[in-house]
């Protein structure tokens, strides 16, 4: 079985992914097309992202194997998590947990720092971006991408309604 490595990111037009360790958006659409997707798959993300998670929502997002990628060597994580020292060696292992669990795809769920090293190594196949449409404030930034590399394969389109603003689900694969 072919196991592929996806980027899965809500981003603003401007790139903005974040605002002090948060979304800075509530679009529960987003939310539940998440949990969807990510639900039963091998999570890699920063030290930040799961701290952010423990704010959010208490801790380690469940029926996911959660694996954090961390250069603290004292860092403590809840149960359930596994720590790596570098994304190469967190890869790996979700790789390995993804062949054991039986399952076709790993997610890198952020953050920024994550990203760009994954995009920057290779690890990356696949994107699944929620763009919201609009440029919002944030002080963390999705990397720079070159589109060329990339060819949208599906999209679905959501228009502003009760106060939220219109997004797009669009996914892409790297050519």
């Amino acid at each position: 079985m072919s196991i592929k490595t996806t980027i899965i990111v809500a981003m603003a037009q401007n790139r903005v992914i974040g605002k002090e360790g948060t979304l800075p958006w509530h679009i529960p659409a987003d939310l539940k097309r998440y949990k969807a997707r990510t639900l039963g798959k091998p999570l890699v993300m920063g030290r930040k992202t799961i701290d952010s998670l423990y704010e959010e929502v208490g801790g380690p997002l469940p029926g996911r194997t959660n694996i954090i990628v961390t250069r603290q060597s004292d860092y403590v994580a809840g149960d359930g998590v596994i720590v790596e020292s570098d994304l190469k060696t967190a890869m790996d292992r979700a790789m390995s947990v993804a062949k054991r669990d039986g399952v076709d795809e790993v997610f890198v769920n952020g953050g920024a720092q994550i990203y760009a090293q994954a995009l920057e190594m290779g690890f990356v196949s696949d994107l699944d971006m929620t763009l919201i449409h609009d440029n919002v404030d944030g002080d963390t930034q999705f990397p720079k991408v070159n589109w060329d590399d990339w060819r949208e394969v599906w999209r679905e389109d959501h228009e502003a309604e009760g106060g939220k603003p219109a997004f797009s689900f669009i996914q892409y694969t790297k050519i």
